[in-house]
């Protein structure tokens, strides 16, 4: 192969140089190739914990476990006739159901996939507090929701004299101009949250971004001694999750 214009001499300099650069550029495929497994081989001792000692507070165990207890587990029969679980919650009162059975059964009740809520005898065993038998909650448990403000609605209906008594309301998409921090409720007993300097955001699957909660609900992380968990008697937890269904 030779190019217009170019001696045989000058064609032989040339061919080295692409075979050079031919090298040079293998190398750094290589070189990214080793560095990526080199990431993935310890990313995968990290999170997944292959190294063959038992840890039950790695990443990856306290996720699925987390993802098995508290999102696949289905609903109480009693509260809903076929199998739905967190992800599938329509409405409101699918989230009270929720909160009111597989939430609080497994983190007050020691609820498993057996129905068996009652918590294991013995001092290697874990008792109130701990989620999955291994993990510890500390702290409260914060739950959560954020606020749309209420605006005058615009259009023809709005307008109407004698139609409506007072002005109708509409809300808007939420987003961080049209978030609400008025209080609410009844007696106005629920106030916003003070900002804190880091919380987390939520992505949801119809593709929004959402703040951390502006309001709260704190639930202690364990339930009283004294409950019962079959009849529900003298459980203060369980009543105040329920009752955030007539107040909240």
């Amino acid at each position: 192969m030779m190019l217009m214009g170019v001696n045989e001499d000058e064609m032989i300099v040339i061919l080295k140089k692409i075979e050079e650069l031919k090298g040079f550029s293998a190398q750094y495929e290589i070189k990214d190739m080793i560095q990526y497994l080199m990431f993935l081989a310890l990313f995968i001792v990290v999170t997944v914990d292959i190294s063959g000692h038992f840890a039950p507070d790695s990443p990856y165990r306290v996720t699925a476990m987390l993802n098995a207890q508290l999102r696949d587990k289905p609903f109480r029969y009693q509260d809903i006739h076929v199998k739905k679980t967190f992800d599938t919650i329509k409405t409101v009162q699918e989230l009270h159901q929720y909160l009111t059975g597989p939430f609080y059964d497994v983190l007050f009740a020691g609820d498993s996939f057996d129905g068996d809520n009652e918590f294991p005898h013995g001092d290697l065993y874990a008792d109130r507090g701990y989620l999955g038998g291994n993990t510890r909650l500390v702290g409260p448990i914060r739950i959560g929701q954020i606020r749309v403000k209420a605006e005058v609605c615009g259009g023809a209906m709005a307008a109407v004299p004698g139609l409506f008594t007072d002005p109708v309301q509409c809300f808007n998409t939420y987003s961080a101009s049209t978030e609400s921090t008025t209080t609410f409720g009844y007696h106005f007993n629920y106030t916003a949250l003070s900002p804190k300097p880091a919380e987390p955001r939520f992505y949801s699957h119809m593709h929004h971004w959402y703040g951390s909660p502006t309001f709260g609900e704190m639930v202690p992380s364990t339930e009283a001694d004294s409950c019962d968990f079959e009849t529900k008697v003298a459980c203060p937890v369980y009543d105040q999750l329920v009752s955030l269904k007539e107040h909240k």
